[in-house]
């Protein structure tokens, strides 16, 4: 007898990874008062290459991110909203659909997608392939239908032509359009930060307070941070109500998805490389700065209805979130190497 005959695997992990049964976190627990972290706890935390793709696919994905026709009106892009400049965010709690409706949710940086075993913060795709047309489709954002769609690409000769590079003929499909989206978003990365380089064995590259705040980060009896912020991507691909007041009222998140009482409310744990350059901070945009995302899970909850079991409050004295701050500062990469993209 299936116990949840309405959800496959992956969707059973996810809400599985909601309760308080965690994968055990052996190699990256940390000693905050120890002066050293160990190879292996540092090893924990390399990300293993992605697989390559088509630099042709790539190139048709980029141009179609931002394309405008890729709207019902043509007056917006994906990267409308995901601006090269501010690290594919868009530096707003909520920006707008074509229509000019306030969207529901905070717009979250497409860096490092490719890692993600879900996107949206719902979760309700579980590919870039998936998701790469949900918001082309959704009235609430794009809103243009993928007949439209397919008729628009099929109609320009210069997106026949990098269909042909691409594919091998010209034939212009959902299946095509959704991959080459998929493609170029896999390639934007960040993976060389200085804790990258820390962890891969250059001791040089954080200060004694970034390191401090590492340890406070993955420390159980401090942080606590990685029981949900896991190796090596920085996320458990779970989802969690973590106590904002905006996800006990109207938002059900993943509740919407898979409607199980335990993840109303939740919303899925985000990577945090290049998490710097990227505010704000929640599903709802609610924290302005780091060191207010930080103090959240310090000074309390703003709800406990339904909060998810994992979560207890962070023991941080005040000099200890800044250096936790200054840990997650590490996490960045270069803010050039994003320069060389249209502007939206």
């Amino acid at each position: 007898m299936k116990v949840f005959p309405n959800m496959n695997f992956r969707q059973f992990i996810s809400v599985w990874c909601a309760t308080a049964i965690v994968w055990p976190l052996l190699l990256v627990e940390a000693d905050a008062n120890s002066d050293t972290v160990s190879p292996d706890q540092k090893s924990a935390w390399q990300l293993n290459p992605l697989p390559p793709v088509n630099p042709e696919s790539v190139a048709l994905g980029q141009a179609l991110f931002f394309d405008p026709q890729l709207s019902g009106p043509g007056t917006m892009s994906c990267a409308t909203c995901h601006i090269p400049s501010l690290h594919w965010a868009d530096g707003q709690s909520f920006n707008n659909g074509v229509n000019g409706n306030r969207l529901g949710r905070h717009t979250p940086s497409v860096i490092n997608s490719a890692r993600y075993g879900f996107l949206f913060w719902d979760g309700r795709a579980d590919s870039l392939h998936a998701q790469a047309l949900v918001p082309v489709r959704s009235s609430e954002e794009m809103d243009l239908s993928l007949s439209q769609l397919q008729q628009r690409v099929a109609d320009s000769r210069s997106y026949r032509r990098a269909f042909r590079r691409a594919f091998g003929d010209d034939q212009v499909d959902m299946d095509r359009i959704a991959q080459a989206l998929a493609d170029f978003q896999s390639t934007l990365v960040c993976d060389d930060s200085r804790f990258d380089q820390w962890v891969a064995g250059d001791d040089q590259a954080l200060s004694v307070d970034e390191v401090a705040g590492f340890k406070l980060f993955v420390a159980e009896d401090k942080g606590n941070c990685a029981v949900c912020h896991q190796p090596p991507t920085f996320s458990d691909d779970g989802f969690h109500n973590i106590g904002l007041s905006s996800g006990s009222g109207g938002d059900p998140g993943r509740y919407g998805v898979v409607p199980l009482r335990i993840v109303h409310g939740a919303f899925k744990t985000s990577q945090l490389r290049d998490i710097a350059h990227t505010a704000p901070y929640f599903h709802d945009g609610s924290a302005s700065t780091l060191a207010e995302a930080v103090r959240h899970y310090v000074d309390g909850f703003e709800t406990d209805t339904n909060l998810s079991p994992s979560f207890k409050p962070a023991n941080l004295e005040p000099s200890e979130i800044d250096k936790v701050v200054s840990f997650l500062e590490s996490l960045s990469c270069d803010t050039q190497r994003f320069a060389g993209f249209p502007v939206p």
